[in-house]
């Protein structure tokens, strides 16, 4: 899903240079599509691949980062032709 520049209603914790200091940051997010799963997010883990996109060595150079790839959280809507079979309240990690 896309983040909506300058948009309301969710919120991620953001590097803002290679300075590693994170702050809350609240951006919007456009609503599911038909091939979506929304997932509330839990639990985001972090790995060395995220300290390397903040550090700025892959030059991503886009600011700020929400660092965290691994997620676990509770699906939150599915799409009419999402693909698998996942349900609203399912636990899933990805």
């Amino acid at each position: 899903m896309a983040t909506i520049v300058g948009g309301k209603g969710s919120f991620m914790l953001a590097a803002h240079d290679t300075e590693y200091k994170m702050s809350k940051v609240e951006i919007g997010r456009p609503a599911p599509g038909p091939n979506d799963v929304a997932i509330d997010i839990v639990f985001c883990g972090m790995c060395h691949s995220d300290l390397h996109c903040i550090n700025g060595d892959w030059a991503v150079g886009k600011y700020p980062i929400a660092p965290g790839h691994e997620i676990a959280g509770v699906v939150r809507a599915v799409g009419d032709k999402a693909a698998g079979s996942f349900n609203v309240g399912e636990k899933v990690a990805v």
